[in-house]
């Protein structure tokens, strides 16, 4: 081979390195332009990432006020758990002090039963002592009655 293939040859070969170069240099500018894309695509994803930065930052805070807001509740029931309790205890009382009023009125009654049955028998006493007195009476005016004749009938006597 003669130096003019061989000078042919690294032509070609520096023809195709050189097509090859710009076949790359093209895919380069491909790339570059890509990457621009990918560029401003994180850049929209970091916006949106501070966007939902924000927001988690708000949910915590909202959070903290529920978990506040729970303990608030939480002490809340506990009062009310206590004072049912009293609530409870009252009522028992409550009750203890109805049943005792029962026993009262249960005591109550019979006592005015047994004064209404005494009423009833005092009435007939008092209806037989009046009608003894009404016996008593018709009795005097007869005695009465009969005196003031034996008394008339002996003035005539004598």
């Amino acid at each position: 081979m003669g130096e003019e293939n061989k000078l042919d040859m690294i032509l070609s070969q520096l023809g195709v390195i050189t097509t090859d170069m710009q076949d790359m240099k093209q895919e380069m500018k491909g790339l570059k332009q890509e990457m621009k894309g990918l560029k401003q695509d994180m850049q929209g994803m970091k916006q949106e990432m501070k966007g939902l930065k924000e927001d988690v930052q708000g949910l915590k805070e909202d959070v903290q006020v529920l978990k506040e807001d729970v303990q608030g509740l939480k002490e809340d029931v506990q009062v009310l758990k206590e004072e049912t309790q009293v609530l409870k205890e009252d009522v028992q009382v409550l009750k203890e002090d109805v049943q005792g009023l029962k026993q009262d009125v249960e005591r109550i009654d019979s006592q005015v039963s047994a004064l209404k049955e005494g009423q009833l028998d005092m009435r007939k006493d008092i209806k037989a002592i009046g009608q003894k007195v009404s016996d008593t009476y018709d009795l005097a005016l007869d005695a009465w009655g009969q005196s003031t004749e034996n008394r008339v009938w002996l003035e005539k006597i004598n």
